[in-house]
């Protein structure tokens, strides 16, 4: 109905079935007060859902018939799971064939969403009633709906957070093995980029790039998996690396008996990364080789 929260993005899932999801349409002016339609949970509208059709049937589409909501009748069959806002990109892992699918959120939260492979759709991720975690809009909502809430929200502000994220990739490309595994997506305000990663133990690790390219739009990845990032503010097309990838110490120690006093040496050798390096020995030193050593136990902290 109007000017923001159209469309992101599509892709073909591992099923080889069609995905693409819907914004909810939008308010005057934007950034208003959130849809005040109630669109996203309205299940006779294709606002502010993701969509699941099959190209290869009767044109123009054949809808699958394991849509979860197929047998619905107060449900659009193209449906593929509700309650989104502004789904800024979404992504299949090149590997998993896990879903990975953000949204920007409205006055307070950025949001991840995350679909295991082969799971079977009809998920709610809550918008209006939800924003992230929080609730934002109960007016209208089903109290009978289990909702589905994100895998991680980021805050808005200026500094660790932001006010409009992009979702990007996960990395399985071979040039950064740093980076594999890893959940890559930015802010387009304040131009943070992220890291996301499972921590293990149920949990998540992010970690913050600051301000590294403003108005970052959109991702993609090439038949390698290598991953690009288109940016509004510039009009390029940037390919992604890792700066530190393969960045290492090694130490050489001579004498470390030290039998005669004083005449132990240990000589630093560092390799990848962004040079210069820095080095702080735990002596004060701050060069790659020192000498004139004691029997002991020293440490050195190697910066790129």
């Amino acid at each position: 109905p109007y000017n923001v929260h159209k469309g992101g993005d599509m892709h073909f899932g591992p099923d080889g079935y069609l995905y693409f999801p819907l914004g909810d349409g939008g308010v005057i002016p934007p950034g208003g007060a959130g849809d005040p339609d109630n669109r996203a949970q309205n299940p006779t509208t294709y606002l502010g859902k993701m969509l699941r059709i099959d190209v290869n049937g009767i044109l123009p589409y054949d809808i699958p018939a394991d849509n979860p909501f197929i047998a619905a009748a107060d449900t659009l069959h193209e449906i593929w799971s509700i309650g989104l806002r502004n789904p800024w990109r979404f992504s299949f892992d090149k590997l998993t064939g896990d879903m990975w699918l953000s949204d920007v959120g409205q006055d307070l939260w950025e949001v991840i969403n995350f679909e295991p492979a082969g799971f079977a759709g009809g998920n709610n991720y809550g918008w209006r009633c939800y924003e992230a975690n929080e609730i934002y809009n109960p007016d209208s909502c089903d109290g009978a709906v289990d909702f589905t809430y994100p895998i991680y929200v980021y805050p808005h502000n200026d500094s660790t957070g932001g006010y409009s994220i992009t979702g990007g990739y996960v990395y399985r490309g071979s040039n950064f093995p740093g980076l594999y595994g890893k959940y890559i997506y930015c802010d387009y305000v304040t131009g943070n980029f992220y890291t996301l990663e499972p921590d293990g133990v149920g949990g998540w690790i992010n970690t913050i790039y600051p301000a590294l390219l403003y108005e970052a739009v959109s991702f993609g990845e090439d038949q390698h998996a290598e991953q690009y990032v288109v940016v509004r503010a510039t009009s390029s097309i940037y390919k992604i690396n890792d700066a530190c990838a393969g960045f290492a110490a090694s130490a050489e120690t001579i004498n470390a008996d030290c039998t005669a006093g004083f005449t132990g040496s240990i000589t630093l050798t560092a390799t990848g990364g962004n040079s210069p390096y820095t080095f702080n020995w735990n002596t004060g030193d701050s060069i790659d080789v020192i000498d004139s050593l004691n029997p002991g136990i020293y440490t050195v902290t190697v910066i790129d």
